[in-house]
């Protein structure tokens, strides 16, 4: 019994020098787990050192697709370009992606499928190999049934992700959410099982089973500490940081908009409080989110050009990929992280600041999942008034443990997506009973 992994992205090794949200996926997991196995990685990235991988590329059409449906699940409807060509590039290219993986398949194997752009390949492979058992991983929000069904293809969408075995979404609230959406095709759900077919799937939540992004830099921590005080020796104190995607979900444009009301409400503000905005870049090649990038430079030049004084620029914007180990840096030279997404479910940024930075303050949206944040200042990111108060109340706090990473915050940590897939394997070749439960 052998591993076959069908992944929109290669995995990242966890000490490779590879962009900071190259790694906030289930990259790493995939990595561990496809070293200690016999396996085939099947992937539209660049496969790295693993020997034996298969490289399939996507056509711009089909990741078109595949960002529509992110938007959808997003709950940023208004934004997604739902053109049929782009849906039909996208099945047509699962389709070559399954073709590969069924040529390599053989009675027993566990297939673990990890992306958007393969949403597909669920439905497509069942119908090929009715007796695989299929792992869809889903690090994903998951629209709510009422707003599904506005998607086109809603149906074939949730076909496909009902032939898994099990599906692995990214909270408990994207779990229930196809749960109910499982209705839509006529299933019965109860308690993280729907029965649909003749067959039972397995819902479970990817909730606390992710692997840290940036902790392979920390051992560096001497090095991330220097570089920390040069930076805010460069841009003042105190620094406010802002870590996202260049994505409609993050609520850039809300949250520059909350910092210009923070700096027309607080005069003492001007001159010292220095925000740096990180937008790793996403499906760039893309008008949505050539227009998005538009917008968010728009607004940074606004506000740099109505604040800026002397030396002092209020915002300092970094759209482009940025290491693991600057993020570290930029994560101990902040004084306050202000997050503030439109989407519901887990913020990276947010985690591994409270990983990292347990005592400083953060500002984080209602839309964000709690766990984990007891002493994070929630605010609604549309509200601009709500986040700026919450910004100076929380600037007022952060005085007094800026600076302090904690670099052994991951040494207790071990890898639990690793672990279950791992178990999943293990399982599938003893009986190929699903696991039951998280």
């Amino acid at each position: 019994m052998a591993l076959i992994v069908a992944s929109a992205r290669a995995p990242v090794a966890p000490d490779a020098a590879v962009p900071w949200q190259a790694v906030r996926d289930l990259s790493h997991s995939l990595w561990n787990v496809l070293r200690a196995s016999v396996g085939t990685l099947v992937t539209a990235g660049e496969p790295g050192d693993l020997t034996g991988a298969v490289r399939l590329g996507l056509t711009q059409t089909a990741v078109q697709g595949a960002a529509a449906l992110h938007l959808v699940c997003s709950g940023q409807l208004s934004h997604a370009e739902l053109r049929a060509e782009s849906w039909e590039a996208l099945r047509s290219e699962n389709a070559r992606f399954a073709r590969e993986v069924a040529r390599v398949y053989q009675p027993g194997d566990l297939i673990v499928i990890s992306g958007l752009e393969l949403i597909l390949l669920p439905g497509i492979l069942r119908a090929a190999l009715p007796q695989a058992r299929l792992l869809l991983l889903w690090p994903h929000a998951f629209a709510a049934a009422g707003n599904l069904q506005f998607f086109p293809w809603h149906r074939e969408l949730l076909g496909s992700m009902l032939a898994a075995d099990a599906v692995f979404l990214q909270d408990r609230a994207a779990a229930a959410n196809l749960e109910v959406a499982a209705g839509l095709l006529g299933a019965t759900a109860s308690g993280g099982r729907v029965s649909l077919e003749g067959r039972t799937v397995r819902l479970a939540s990817l909730e606390g089973l992710g692997e840290p992004g940036i902790d392979t830099v920390l051992a560096q921590s001497v090095r991330v500490q220097a570089d920390a005080r040069q930076l805010r020796q460069r841009l003042g104190v105190p620094v406010v940081l802002s870590a996202d995607q260049l994505d409609y979900p993050a609520g850039l444009i809300e949250r520059l908009q909350a910092f210009e009301t923070f700096l027309r409400t607080r005069t003492r503000g001007h001159g010292r409080v220095t925000l740096v905005s990180v937008a790793a870049p996403v499906y760039e090649r893309l008008g949505a989110y050539q227009r998005l990038a538009r917008e968010v430079d728009r607004w940074v030049g606004r506000l740099n050009g109505r604040y800026a004084q002397g030396t002092w620029v209020p915002v300092q914007y970094l759209r482009r990929p940025l290491s693991c180990y600057d993020v570290a840096v930029l994560y101990a030279a902040a004084d306050v992280l202000l997050a503030t997404p439109l989407c519901e479910g887990p913020h990276a940024p947010a985690d591994e600041w409270g990983r990292l930075r347990p005592q400083a303050p953060l500002v984080l949206s209602h839309a964000a999942s709690p766990d984990g944040h007891p002493r994070a200042l929630r605010v609604n990111p549309y509200d601009a008034q709500d986040v700026a108060e919450a910004l100076g109340r929380a600037l007022r706090q952060g005085g007094s443990c800026s600076g302090q990473l904690r670099g052994c915050a991951a040494a207790g940590r071990t890898g639990g997506l690793t672990a279950l897939l791992r178990a999943e394997q293990a399982i599938a070749a003893r009986s190929g009973a699903p696991v039951s439960g998280i």
